[in-house]
């Protein structure tokens, strides 16, 4: 199953860690996912990806 990070609930957990080979992935396949805007109080997972991918 396939789930952005900035789409997933609060009791499901994410590995940071992948992040750069999800983005790598996205990019190798060109596939973008459809931005889903059933919670506007969350970001854009073009948001997330920028700010996790960023180094903090």
């Amino acid at each position: 199953m396939f789930s952005s990070l900035s789409q997933t609930s609060s009791n499901v957990n994410m590995v940071q860690s992948l992040v750069p080979i999800w983005e790598e992935q996205r990019k190798r396949t060109g596939i973008h996912e459809a931005t889903m805007t059933s919670d506007p109080g969350k970001p854009l997972p073009e948001d997330v990806m920028k700010l996790l991918s960023s180094g903090l």
